[in-house]
């Protein structure tokens, strides 16, 4: 329902306190949202950050997340690149046309995408439905990885395919059963 001053959609929320602090709790974020979070059994479904990714070898963006308790998740890892055309007043030029994601597991491996369709684009796409992603179109370059993970940590890299440079986003979305 819509209650509060906002009605049911995605928002981006930061508050800082005068030490730099970055500080939003549940109630917070409830308080702000009308109550559409529950402060009791707060849930985090989705994480993401916007960068410049750089034609150095190091110049990336890194992100982690870790899955706590003893089930597995499904998640969806997304690095975006031109479908942020027109989003806070960025432009195409401006973007990663190329984003490669890599994700590092447990064992010390690691999973690269390069463009999303080369993995599974049926249970991608349906990932992306069922977590309220991006939903990358046909032949986007933009790359993503959709895994059952155990608990535990893990890192991120977005880069670009021959170190080609722009703006990006990496984002990490537990994907609902």
């Amino acid at each position: 329902g819509q209650g509060g001053l906002f009605g049911p959609q995605y928002y981006d929320a930061m508050y800082i306190d005068t030490t730099g602090e970055n500080l939003v709790t549940p109630a917070e974020l409830g308080s702000i949202l009308g109550g559409a979070v529950d402060p009791v059994a707060p849930k985090l479904v989705n994480i993401s950050t916007r960068g410049r990714v750089g034609a150095a070898a190091d110049d990336k963006l890194v992100g982690g997340f870790v899955i706590e308790g003893t089930e597995n998740m499904d998640v969806l890892i997304q690095g975006v690149g031109l479908e942020l055309d027109g989003q806070g007043g960025l432009t195409a030029a401006q973007l990663l046309a190329d984003p490669k994601l890599t994700l590092f597991l447990l064992d010390g491996t690691f999973v690269i995408n390069d463009d999303w369709q080369e993995g599974d684009a049926a249970a991608l796409s349906a990932a992306m439905a069922a977590s309220g992603s991006f939903v990358l179109a046909d032949g986007s370059k933009s790359s993503a990885i959709l895994m059952n993970l155990a608990p535990g940590l893990y890192s991120v890299v977005l880069s670009g395919v021959s170190q080609s440079a722009g703006i990006a986003l990496v984002e990490v979305y537990e994907v609902p059963e």
